[in-house]
């Protein structure tokens, strides 16, 4: 028979209140008793871990940041090879409709020679072939300069020059042109030689295509101008026309390739225009800039031009 006790006998008051104690204190001896867990890892060990963590997120990051620094190479890479493919298919197309003109032209009058006995008739028929034949050629050589200048992409080998005595000596082999054309040229520079960091052949080009531009545009009876000045530590080269000028909205266009300039059949010339293209091209490979500046009437082209910084001892290339 079990023995109970009785109802508020001093027994059961106190054994409740005991088991309740000895309940709570149970899983704090237990737990003080258990071996430590795997996860708690001692400082010195978990110092180490976020240090890792921490070099391998930073690697990921450098890694993240290099591949999208590739990819965004890649993509200019792609955009400007996209470029050129469609200024490649624009200039062929402009060649084969400008070449197409002169050669059915060349065609026409050789096929008229061949059918006339008349010695008047035959000497215009040989002049117009050979105008024709100068302006295919013309084309050829606008054409072959683009070429070249997409071509040639490493840097340009510098050497001082001498910027008044090349622009001098630009401005005498152009007189020939000048007087046939019945245009009036003019050349100023100051006294003290401008030295300027250059390759003389491209430089020498820059500013003959200049002068062709400015002759093309310049009628009989007109004038060019050069000016050679210094500006601090820059060569100012403005080559002047007083041609009918540049509408303003085409002045940020005139240098580019795909820019066909419609003075050019109002001037008469037939020329695909590069010549512009090829001094911004060579202007910039030598760390200078051009400008086309046209207040209203005439045309002003400004070329600015580093000076060199040399050794007393180098002499300048004239």
């Amino acid at each position: 028979m079990t023995h109970r006790d009785p109802p508020g006998s001093a027994h059961r008051l106190l054994r409740s209140p005991l088991r309740r104690l000895a309940s709570g204190v149970r899983p704090a001896i237990l737990e003080a008793e258990r071996p430590p867990r795997p996860d708690a890892l001692p400082p010195s060990v978990e110092a180490e871990v976020e240090r890792r963590v921490q070099e391998r997120t930073e690697e990921l990051e450098a890694a993240l940041a290099f591949l999208e620094t590739s990819l965004g190479r890649e993509q200019q890479a792609r955009r400007q090879a996209e470029t050129e493919r469609r200024n490649r298919e624009e200039l062929v197309t402009l060649v084969s409709h400008e070449l197409r003109n002169p050669l059915q032209a060349v065609l026409s009058w050789a096929q008229f020679s061949q059918d006339s006995t008349d010695a008047a008739e035959l000497r215009q028929s040989l002049q117009e072939v050979e105008r024709n034949a100068r302006t295919m050629a013309m084309l050829v050589d606008d054409l072959l300069e683009r070429a070249s200048m997409l071509r040639t992409r490493r840097p340009l080998v510098l050497r001082p020059v001498d910027l008044s005595a090349l622009l001098e000596r630009v401005c005498r082999s152009f007189e020939p042109l000048r007087i046939h054309a019945g245009v009036r040229m003019s050349f100023e520079a100051p006294g003290a030689p401008l030295v300027v960091a250059g390759n003389a052949p491209r430089l020498e080009q820059v500013f003959l295509n200049l002068l062709a531009n400015a002759l093309t545009f310049t009628p009989p009876a007109g004038a060019i101008g050069v000016r050679l000045d210094r500006d601090g530590r820059s060569a100012v080269v403005r080559v002047s026309d007083s041609g009918p000028g540049i509408a303003p909205e085409r002045l940020a266009q005139i240098f580019e390739h795909s820019f066909h300039d419609d003075r050019h059949a109002h001037a008469g010339s037939r020329g695909l225009g590069l010549g512009l293209t090829v001094v911004k091209h060579l202007t910039e490979a030598h760390g200078g800039s051009v400008e086309a500046r046209s207040p209203g009437q005439g045309s002003t082209f400004v070329v600015r031009l580093p000076l060199a910084s040399r050794p007393r001892s180098s002499a300048p290339q004239a």
